[in-house]
């Protein structure tokens, strides 16, 4: 039975010290039986923690009503992770966010906590989700029970299970509660952390409020992509107790129905930021790290965009796509990752406190200053890029990383020089495509030997075989024990090997790098991954796999050819289901309801609904309808007609409002309601589906001009909390908009002001 504890930082395992290399891997997303490919894929990116989010409304899709089997089967992905020698840090909600509709937790809450909103609106402000409304806090408790009982004997402070300590390091609470009020919080927040403590979740809780919103007892961590050296070296000032984990690294973007497919993040930036962290004394996961797909009608709509939802397949613009393809983002992660797994030691020895000043990393790209406006321009004049250092060292070592201008033209080598403690100086080639590079010192290796210093980056160290990379036809020179050797970064497709102190060194050029991967004791050169077998899979464009083993003896084989299946597959029967009868609403299944009412209410929380309306018209007339408690899309018939397709997203005429032609007397008109996802964060989170109200006719007033008038400065938190994005005793502006305008007392007719 394993002791966790927690300093400044590092998590502790029985004394020992764990540096977290960690990336996100959705199982909720990811069928069964492609669980074990993609922890693989993490574990051969140099990962050795995985982060995954545990999707409420996935495992109680009805109220009441559990379930982790299967493709949720929890437990059993978790201990996959165990065998392959991963760590598992678990996000255990309720709200976990990532593109889950309603941020993962379930749509049948909405109507059981009496509210249709974050916000209830009272005096004391208490949100009815993500707050400490109790009968919210009623569901949570019986969830995380459920929960707890399944992944408890998994952590790594119970007893071990079939000979193995339980992979569970961490589990986090909640997720990105970006609201800074106290009462709010402490209700809601400490709750959730008392429920794991009474339910036997021992390892420690971490969460990810940006500083937000602090919660006693638990690791303050942050999430984000930019400015993270900077970052990361506030959190050791602000939290000194606490380790410094960026605990969502976002990678990659998801997709959006309507959009062309878009990738935000380029290799080089995301090598980047990895390096800052770790530059800092910093610990990552990078998120997501496979992509998935959505189950069913699970997709979310984005809060930050109007009319803006996720499509099923979800970030292929990762590192790797939903169907295990491995992208260029792979790579680029996988070389700073597998440095820093390799180099454990060196990390949780570094000195948290030993930060020197130094120019940022994005400060890199070179600017002139345009003295007629007094703004600063990005250089389009040819010269050498500019690169920044910054350093890191400790106890087991040093490493400085280097940063060169990603704008610099390809012509452009990045080449710097570095002056050591000695006065020497140690010419360094920063790799183009990642423009980044990392230089070891005064590191311990193997037995006697320790790695004075190379002016090229580190890959991994496996046993007594050292693997370095560079720029092909550059000059790597490394020094062991004293001893320094110069050799020739290779060009083609096989390395360099050398024995040199005791230590064999494998050199390989930015190209073999990526095709480079070790297996058992071994290292192969000229592969694209490992399959379940741990048999190597040859790289496209490598004739032959090199073997280097721990005795330096190098050996070559011919890549055995990979089938891949040709042709599509038929599909042997197919069936459709006529919609005729729906359109027209003369279907029998049509069930008589009280009134408008939202899909969560009705028992169909997700996919799609009919709807049959019944009108009673007194005269014939093209009506201004507007629906102003629908949601998403409405495809609206008449006689089987269709007039509109009424809201928002692909298709929809994107207007509050839709000519409806009335006919005297009775008319019937069939509704088709989309779901095609509720938003995902935000303050409008538990935004109710389908009709849930009345159709209006509206008409034009007007509203006469405009004027700007002062009042009272109001505290938003103190009517309704929480509000996310907004700190305590931030207020609104003095200055107000206001109209006057005539109301028509007689009039039934809903007024709208345009």
């Amino acid at each position: 039975m394993a002791t966790v504890t927690v300093d400044g930082h590092t998590i502790s395992i029985n004394g020992k010290r764990l540096w977290l290399v960690s990336g996100t891997v959705h199982y909720a997303r990811i069928p069964r039986d492609l669980w074990r490919s993609r922890l693989l894929a993490a574990r051969q990116a140099g990962l050795n923690t995985i982060e995954t989010p545990v999707v409420w409304a996935a495992h109680e899709p009805r109220e009441n009503h559990f379930t982790f089997e299967g493709d949720l089967d929890l437990a059993h992905f978790l201990g996959l992770a165990g065998e392959l020698g991963l760590r598992a840090i678990v996000r255990v909600g309720p709200y976990v966010g990532d593109g889950y509709d309603l941020g993962g937790l379930p749509p049948w809450l909405i109507p059981a906590v009496g509210g249709s909103e974050t916000g209830s609106g009272p005096a004391d402000g208490l949100g009815r989700v993500r707050g400490a409304a109790p009968e919210f806090l009623q569901h949570c408790s019986r969830f995380m029970s459920k929960l707890a009982g399944e992944i408890a004997d998994l952590q790594i402070t119970r007893r071990p299970r079939k000979g193995a300590d339980g992979p569970i390091v961490l589990v986090q609470g909640e997720h990105e509660w970006f609201c800074a009020h106290d009462q709010t919080g402490n209700a809601y927040l400490a709750e959730i952390a008392r429920y794991l403590r009474e339910n036997n979740i021992n390892v420690p809780i971490v969460n990810q409020n940006n500083l937000y919103q602090s919660v006693e007892g638990e690791i303050d961590a942050w999430s984000g992509f930019a400015h993270l050296h900077a970052i990361v070296r506030q959190l050791r000032v602000i939290r000194p107790e606490h380790p410094r984990l960026i605990l969502s690294l976002k990678v990659g973007a998801p997709d959006v129905w309507g959009e062309p497919r878009r990738s935000e993040k380029t290799p080089s930036m995301v090598a980047s930021a990895l390096a800052q962290v770790l530059a800092a004394g910093g610990q990552f996961n990078v998120s997501p790290f496979a992509g998935e797909s959505a189950p069913a009608f699970n997709g979310a709509r984005q809060d930050h965009h109007t009319g803006r939802f996720l499509t099923t397949n979800r970030d292929d613009s990762g590192p790797i796509t939903h169907t295990g393809a491995r992208t260029p983002l792979y790579h680029a992660i996988r070389r700073v990752a597998t440095f820093a797994s390799s180099f454990e030691r060196l990390f949780t020895a570094l000195d948290p406190d030993e930060q020197h000043i130094a120019i940022p990393p994005e400060s890199v790209a070179p600017r002139v200053l345009d003295h007629a406006t007094g703004r600063s321009e990005p250089k389009t004049a040819p010269g050498a890029p500019n690169i920044t250092a910054l350093h890191a060292a400790g106890a087991q070592g040093q490493v400085a990383f280097l940063f060169a201008d990603p704008s610099a033209p390809a012509s452009h080598v990045h080449e710097t020089a570095l002056v050591l403690s000695d006065g020497s100086t140690l010419p360094v080639v920063i790799p183009r495509d990642h423009n980044v590079a990392w230089i070891l010192r005064n590191t311990h290796l193997v037995a006697r030997s320790t790695l004075d210093y190379a002016n090229v980056p580190a890959f991994t160290l496996v046993g007594r075989i050292l693997v370095l990379f560079g720029v092909a036809g550059a000059t790597a020179m490394i020094s062991i024990n004293g001893t320094p050797i110069e050799m020739t970064v290779p060009k083609g497709k096989k390395p360099v090997v050398e024995e040199h102190e005791q230590v064999v060194i494998v050199l390989c050029s930015a190209e073999q790098i990526d095709a480079t991967y070790a297996s058992g004791d071994e290292v192969l050169v000229g592969v694209a991954g490992l399959d379940e077998d741990d048999a190597p899979i040859p790289q496209p464009g490598f004739g032959q796999i090199t073997r280097v083993n721990q005795s330096g003896e190098v050996s070559t084989e011919s890549a055995r050819s990979v089938s891949t299946p040709s042709g599509r597959p038929s599909i042997a029967r197919w069936l459709t289901s006529a919609e005729t009868d729906n359109v027209s609403g003369e279907n029998v299944r049509y069930a008589r309801i009280p009134g408008p009412d939202s899909m969560e209410a009705l028992g169909a929380p997700s996919g799609y609904a009919w709807l049959r309306l019944r009108l009673k018209n007194g005269s014939t007339k093209k009506a201004r309808a507007a629906m102003f408690d629908s949601a998403d899309r409405l495809h609206v018939y008449d006689e089987s007609k269709l007039l509109d397709v009424f809201g928002t997203g692909p298709g929809a005429n994107g207007e509050p409002i839709m000519t409806l032609p009335l006919r005297r007397g009775e008319q019937t008109l069939a509704v088709l309601v989309d779901n095609l996802g509720r938003y995902d964060a935000g303050n409008a989170l538990g935004q109710p589906k389908g009709l849930s109200g009345h159709i209006y006719e509206v008409k034009n007033v007007k509203a006469g001009a405009a004027r700007l008038e002062d009042s009272d400065l109001i505290d938003p938190l103190t009517f309704r909390a929480p509000i996310f994005g907004l700190r305590y005793g931030e207020t609104t502006d003095a200055s107000r908009l206001s109209w006057t305008f005539k109301h028509l007392r007689k009039s039934p007719i809903l007024v709208s002001v345009e």
